[in-house]
């Protein structure tokens, strides 16, 4: 039967004392802890019987007090003292930071791990990372109508707004370009609508990047095309029949939506 290992194992006692540590999910390995004076060093093994074999060599070490084998440069104490007071701050052991690092500089080849790490930030932090979609529409519709716009075209930023927050109610910083993508799937618009709700949404994130919520760098609708649509244009003896059969309130603007250029909401607000 094989012996069933209770940890931390102790070996001498007093000064002499090492202690043998087992591997955990984050530390894969097998520690030996010991202090010389007021510094504590820690080793890594990656066997059990090579982490026994040298606690015991160093706990005999200890207690003969012949540390010559565990002791380390000058050099190498300041470069701990320095590792320590780094790391202080955030309440990082010099053994763990030194596996987190490992681990990330394995994974990132030449790139460095500060450029990774602002790469990432750019792309997935804000300034208003709790901000939620729908705080961030109520932002938009306060800002659009401080500026003075119409009632019609608010109404429409509500409408089209409000489509998404009923889709999808998550932060801002949880955005993503599939999800958004996602979104206009769902909708299924056909093409002048689609173009429409495409151009408020468009605003709607360019708001959002503007006020800091959204860093500068992301496209969230670079998996969204617009739609190709068709506009039925009537030939010159259409129109003709229309005016001929207008009325005295139907003629005025029928005159200005095929002769003048105005545009359908424009010629709304004329009296």
């Amino acid at each position: 039967m094989t012996e069933k290992k209770s940890f931390p194992i102790r070996f001498g006692r007093g000064h002499s004392k090492v202690t043998l540590y087992d591997r955990t999910a984050s530390l894969p390995y097998y520690r030996i802890s010991y202090r010389l004076g007021a510094i504590r060093h820690l080793r890594t093994f990656k066997t059990l019987k090579d982490a026994k074999a040298h606690a015991q060599a160093i706990s005999k070490k200890l207690c003969s007090q012949d540390v010559t084998v565990t002791q380390v440069t000058g050099s190498e104490l300041i470069q701990l003292k320095v590792a320590q007071e780094i790391l202080a701050p955030i309440k990082c052991r010099v053994d763990e930071a030194a596996n987190q690092f490992a681990k990330a500089s394995r994974l990132l080849g030449d790139a460095s791990l500060e450029k990774a790490v602002r790469f990432y930030l750019s792309h997935n932090k804000t300034p208003a990372v709790n901000q939620s979609l729908s705080e961030l529409v109520k932002h938009f519709l306060e800002a659009k109508k401080s500026d003075g716009i119409s009632d019609a075209y608010y109404n429409d930023l509500y409408k089209r707004t409000r489509t998404l927050v009923k889709y999808t109610e998550v932060r801002v910083s949880d955005l993503t370009a599939d999800l958004m993508a996602g979104y206009f799937k769902f909708l299924n618009f056909e093409a002048v609508n689609h173009n429409n709700q495409l151009r408020v949404i468009r605003v709607l994130l360019n708001f959002a990047q503007s006020q800091g919520y959204l860093p500068d760098t992301i496209d969230l609708l670079k998996a969204v095309s617009r739609k190709k649509a068709s506009y039925p244009i009537y030939q010159p003896h259409e129109f003709e029949a229309l005016l001929d059969g207008a009325n005295d309130e139907m003629l005025p603007p029928l005159v200005l939506l095929g002769f003048c250029g105005v545009r359908p909401n424009e010629m709304r607000r004329l009296s």
